[in-house]
């Protein structure tokens, strides 16, 4: 035996570990088949990963051909995937879901008509509220308590007062 090793023996495993590896990535797109998930490369590298399989092995000769195959067959064949539904499923649903949005469209045009409202309304009451105490005028001295000058500041009222009345 030389210092390196058998290369021959390392070589042989190698085959085996990439056989194995690409026999369970054909089960694996047998199994996206079999349960009508979509075969994708990115589903079956998914798949391939759990598998503990390098994704990039989806890609290679000899599996993409496998992958492709696959998609062609899940898109020839008038059987829906299971989870699916049919296109008259879909345009029933296409179209419960305009109507759905042109009914929010119109209650949220309602909405902000009615909240404008209120504010209108709420505004006007609010304006009535404080409307007569912006209005009303000043009570008016009593007729025997009005003097012909008129009031003097405080300030000059003692200023008037001699020093001596203080």
């Amino acid at each position: 035996m030389n210092r390196r090793g058998n290369p021959a023996s390392l070589a042989q495993a190698r085959r085996r570990d990439s056989l194995d590896k690409r026999s369970r990535v054909l089960t694996t797109i047998t199994a996206l088949e079999h349960n009508g998930q979509p075969v994708t490369h990115v589903a079956v590298a998914r798949a391939a990963r759990a598998a503990r399989v390098s994704t990039w092995l989806t890609y290679a000769p000899g599996i993409r051909e496998h992958i492709e195959a696959a998609q062609t067959r899940q898109a020839s064949t008038a059987l829906t995937p299971k989870g699916t539904t049919t296109s008259a499923a879909l345009t029933s649903l296409r179209t419960e879901l305009d109507l759905t949005r042109q009914e929010i469209k119109e209650l949220r045009t309602e909405r902000d008509q009615l909240q404008g409202a209120l504010r209108h309304q709420l505004g006007q009451q609010l304006d009535t509220l404080h409307t007569p105490e912006l209005v009303t005028p000043r009570r008016q001295p009593h007729s025997s308590q009005r003097s012909t000058s008129p009031p003097t500041p405080r300030s000059n009222r003692r200023e008037r007062c001699s020093p001596s009345t203080r």
